[in-house]
């Protein structure tokens, strides 16, 4: 069985440790989480029908089987707001729980440009895995490989002492490693492949996703947008159309648009929408209204299963390197 327990804060490490050895409890792994220490035990008596709980801490002490007291201990509760480093294994045991598979092609986007290149990621390897190779065995190796699955506290770790960190996202079979500045076999390993998405943009699902200054500021922002060729090509078939379709035709092809809208989108779809009302004007045709546009973009849970499962990886627009 799986059980976790806060011992109290860093400073009462040692008188945690001390009650817990008059405990019926069987330690195995403890670690800290928000200044608190915890607790992965095996077995814990007395503590009634046998279920995935977590202890919630109580101020004082708390009497369990046999009479013993056990300070810094709670009540029992359903597994819930466990610390969010890993699973804590029936053994004690502890397992990262690294995520990085997206679900769909919204998330792979966000999690990419929003969690990652806005954070410093900004040098890239990219690429397809064989359709003779597992992911699953792929992700893992990578993993294994640059010591990617550690705390954010190790990753901190690392920053100061002039280390780079690495991640590692996928979709379907298209993978993206990324790195900050720093020192790490990552760099020496994959140095023919490597790009700086400041200087080259990422090319994927039909996106361009890159880190440019800001306008006001100068500090360097995640920039993503349609890819330049694909954009060409939506606004020759918008501008061909924009005669002979109704107003609420072309309306509702521009709601089925399906890219996200980050702000370069909006921009995109902007001029994409004057085209239109341009080729209508010229024509004596009522303008497209601009409420015609998406112009807020939903966060989304890039990791979150869809329909019970994983997407497919359906892609028309085959990424670019």
């Amino acid at each position: 069985m799986r059980y976790c327990y806060r011992l109290g804060n860093c400073k009462g490490r040692n008188t945690a440790r001390a009650a817990l050895s008059a405990s019926t409890t069987t330690a195995r792994r403890t670690c800290i989480w928000k200044g608190v220490f915890w607790l992965a035990t095996q077995q814990v008596a007395g503590c009634g029908p046998e279920k995935e709980t977590v202890c919630v801490p109580l101020a004082g002490q708390q009497t369990m089987s046999g009479g013993e007291r056990i300070w810094a201990f709670g009540r029992l509760r359903p597994l819930c707001n466990v610390p969010p480093f890993g699973v804590i294994t029936a053994i004690g045991g502890f397992d990262m729980g690294y995520q990085c598979v997206a679900t769909s092609v919204a998330g792979f986007i966000q999690q990419l440009a929003v969690a990652y290149v806005s954070h410093g990621y900004y040098f890239y390897v990219s690429g397809l895995i064989p359709a003779h190779k597992t992911p699953a065995d792929t992700d893992a190796k990578i993993i294994r490989q640059y010591g990617i699955a550690v705390s954010k506290w190790s990753r901190a770790r690392r920053k100061k002492a002039g280390q780079a960190n690495v991640q590692y996202l996928r979709y379907g079979r298209f993978f993206v490693i990324l790195a900050t500045h720093g020192e790490q076999p990552f760099f020496d390993a994959e140095a023919r492949q490597l790009r700086d998405i400041r200087v080259q943009p990422l090319h994927c699902f039909g996106y361009s996703i890159g880190c440019r200054p800001g306008r006001r500021d100068g500090i360097f922002h995640a920039s993503v947008r349609i890819d330049q060729s694909l954009y060409r090509e939506l606004k020759g078939r918008f501008e061909g159309a924009a005669v002979n379709r109704s107003v609420d035709d072309l309306c509702r092809e521009l709601r089925l648009v399906s890219f996200e809208p980050y702000a370069p989108v909006r921009d995109q779809l902007r001029g994409l929408l004057r085209a239109i009302n341009r080729r209508r004007r010229a024509a004596g045709c009522e303008p497209v209204p601009a409420m015609a546009l998406r112009n807020w973009r939903s966060p989304v849970k890039p990791f979150a299963e869809i329909d019970g499962g994983v997407q497919p990886t359906a892609n028309r627009w085959p990424a670019r390197r």
